[in-house]
């Protein structure tokens, strides 16, 4: 009791001596103070917040002002997102396809090192963009199924967890009371989460050839931002061309992050989601590296899909699928 109540005190002392200097300083500071754990309670358990891109300007057009609005906003630079990154994404394809087919993908590179540090910040950088689009998915099944389209409200609910002996720990979070028509959850998904999810698959499998199998070190630095070009176009185009008051309704939705009650993110919920963020995605990481790798550098033989449409459309539908494991809140 003695330690304890001796470092209380000095917890003390030293408080009142930062409160000395800062009014010393500044003068009469204000009576809140901001305890930052009991801070991210205030969002519920794994809260989900949209990310600032196109593609979320898209979804929350619709979700605030319907599918009227989403046509004169953001069609035409969403499509257009679509057309050109989607472009560019098939010209990668489509040379390392010939190049495959001609036995003429060749890893010469004799930096070993760099060639792997190249190849893990590459596919580091698609799997961040999966993840998101995956999270987007996970972010719209929290929306409770509508019979008809009304305008996105949030309302804050309470929960409350098992704290220390004497009391219960209190959670606050952002819910949906407004929900979404199931024929707005499969056109959301075909207008943004499968093209999104395609391009970043097709960029993965296709972009790690174009960087294993560069000539030179000067080449294989080349091609690593050439790819980090073609993955930014999206984020360009937001920038750019989307209007600054749905920039603002981004902005906003991102202040309330939609999160889970304690009842929902249960002693299960929680094993798999640690296990997913401290081994899962480790685990996808190598073992993408290592396919990749055997499939660009080391497989030799010609039992590959005959025509690079036929694989892109393998592409689509393994989208089509994570897509629909996102909307129905895996993971």
């Amino acid at each position: 009791h003695e330690s304890s109540d001796r470092s209380e005190d000095g917890s003390a002392e030293a408080a009142e001596s930062a409160d000395f200097e800062h009014e010393h300083s500044w003068g009469v500071g204000r009576d809140r103070e901001v305890v930052i754990h009991n801070e991210l309670s205030k969002h519920g358990f794994n809260p989900l917040a949209m990310p600032p891109t196109i593609w979320s300007a898209a979804m929350l057009v619709y979700l605030t002002e319907g599918w009227g609005s989403i046509l004169l906003a953001v069609l035409v630079q969403l499509a257009g997102t679509v057309t050109i990154q989607g472009y560019a994404t098939y010209e990668i394809a489509l040379i390392m396809s010939e190049r495959d087919r001609e036995h003429d993908l060749r890893c010469t590179v004799r930096d070993f090192w760099l060639t792997r540090v190249c190849s893990i910040v590459f596919i580091m950088l698609v799997l961040q963009d999966l993840k998101e689009t995956y999270d987007m998915g996970r972010w719209l099944s929290r929306f409770p199924r509508a019979k008809q389209w009304t305008p996105l409200r949030l309302r804050e609910y309470v929960s409350h967890s098992p704290g220390n002996a004497t009391e219960l720990r209190r959670h606050t979070a952002m819910k949906p009371v407004s929900g979404v028509t199931t024929f707005g959850r499969c056109c959301t998904a075909a207008a943004v989460l499968v093209p999104k999810m395609s391009i970043g698959l097709t960029i993965l499998y296709y972009g790690s050839a174009y960087v294993m199998s560069a000539h030179d070190r000067d080449s294989l630095l080349q091609n690593s931002v050439a790819l980090v070009f073609v993955l930014e176009i999206d984020n360009a185009v937001y920038e750019l061309f989307i209007p600054n008051h749905l920039k603002q309704l981004v902005l906003k939705i991102q202040e309330y992050p939609i999160g889970l009650s304690s009842a929902e993110f249960d002693d299960a919920y929680a094993a798999k989601y640690r296990c997913f963020g401290l081994v899962g995605l480790p685990l996808i990481l190598i073992g993408l590296l290592c396919f990749l790798d055997w499939k660009w550098c080391v497989d030799t033989s010609d039992t590959v899909v005959d025509t690079i449409r036929m694989l892109i459309a393998m592409i689509v539908l393994a989208s089509a699928g994570l897509t629909t494991l996102s909307l129905r809140g895996c993971g």
